[in-house]
C-alpha cells in the first residue's frame, strides 16, 4: 500500500518534474545565462495563474490553481543548483513559499532563499519582486520560531550587497 502523502499526489507529476528539470538544466546551466536560462530554471516551479492572465476573455471562470506546494517541498532541494543566483528563481520559490506555513516559510524557506541568493560568501541576488515583502512579512514567525539568526544574516546580507528596501531592518 502506497503512503498517504503518495497517494494523496497527482500521478506522474514527480516524474515528470524529474523530466523537465533534466530536459531544462542544459539551458539553466549555460554560461550567458542573460535571459532563457533563468526563465528556464523559474519554470521548473509552475505557477499556472499567472500564466492563464491572457486567457481570461477566452475561458469562463477563474483558473484552477493545480499546483499543490506540499507537493513540491521535497523536491526544491534538488532544484536548487539549477538556480541558484537568479532572481527570476527567487520570486518562482517565494510563489510556492507564499502557499505553504508560514513555519515551513520562516525555516526552510528562508534557508532556501539564502542558497539562492548567496554563493560561497557572495550575494548573486540582492532584491527580486517578491524578496523585500516576502522577508518582512516572515520576520515576526522567524523571531516566534528563534529563527530569526537566520533571517537576519540574509536580510544583513541583502543589504550590505545595495538592497536599500531593506535597510530599516538591517542590524
Amino acid at each position: 500500500m502506497a503512503s498517504p502523502s503518495r497517494a494523496t499526489r497527482p500521478p506522474g507529476i514527480p516524474g515528470w518534474r524529474r523530466s523537465a528539470g533534466q530536459a531544462a538544466l542544459p539551458f539553466a546551466l549555460r554560461t550567458d545565462r542573460d535571459h532563457w536560462g533563468d526563465w528556464a530554471a523559474a519554470a521548473l516551479l509552475p505557477d499556472p495563474l499567472p500564466w492563464a492572465q491572457g486567457l481570461y476573455n477566452e475561458v469562463a471562470g477563474e483558473p484552477v490553481d493545480w499546483v499543490r506546494a506540499d507537493d513540491l517541498v521535497e523536491s526544491i532541494d534538488d532544484w536548487l543548483p539549477t538556480a541558484r543566483g537568479e532572481a527570476k528563481s527567487v520570486d518562482a520559490l517565494i510563489g510556492i513559499l507564499r502557499k505553504l506555513s508560514e513555519e515551513v516559510q520562516a525555516t526552510r524557506g528562508v534557508r532556501w532563499v539564502s542558497e539562492l541568493c548567496i554563493q560561497d560568501g557572495r550575494v548573486t541576488v540582492k532584491q527580486s519582486w517578491l524578496s523585500n515583502s516576502w522577508l518582512k512579512e516572515i520576520r515576526r514567525t522567524a523571531e516566534e520560531l528563534g529563527e530569526l539568526d537566520e533571517w537576519q544574516m540574509l536580510v544583513d546580507s541583502l543589504v550590505v550587497a545595495g538592497n536599500e528596501g531593506l535597510s530599516p531592518y538591517s542590524r
